[in-house]
């Protein structure tokens, strides 16, 4: 007699889909619960805090967004997606210093000149002391 056997473990890869889509979809908390899972069961899974942050993020829940963002990034220091939303989440949180730093960044990797020059304005205003800067 053969004996078949079947895994019992859980298809990470099918949880962490099910959890895009979910956020797709416009279902963010159902995406933060599968993508939970899915950190459960394999913490080096950086697309998985990338959705989960996109998903704290249209949460409102902007701390929890900055931590799972700035996780995400460490796989991918330059992407431009992951720092404007991290950069979205840190103006949430009432830091736009931080906010400005990332969207700079992100406009700087993808070449985007207008947010280049407004960044440069930006750095310029801030360098001039207050008794160069009467406004």
């Amino acid at each position: 007699m053969l004996l078949v056997t079947s895994s019992c473990a859980p298809n990470v890869n099918k949880i962490y889909e099910e959890g895009a889509l979910a956020l797709k979809q416009g279902r963010p908390q159902e995406a933060v619960t599968k993508l939970n899972e899915v950190i459960r069961l394999r913490p080096d899974y950086l697309e998985a805090y990338e959705q989960r942050g996109i998903a704290y993020l249209k949460l409102g829940e902007y701390r929890e967004a900055v931590r799972d963002l700035t996780k995400a990034l460490e796989g991918k220091p330059d992407n431009p997606v992951i720092l404007r939303h991290r950069a979205i989440a840190y103006f949430g949180m009432g830091k736009p210093d931080q906010g400005n730093a990332d969207l700079c960044r992100a406009a700087e990797v993808t070449k985007d000149t207008k947010v280049l020059q407004s960044c440069a304005a930006r750095q310029q205003a801030e360098q001039q002391s207050p008794a160069d800067n009467p406004g």
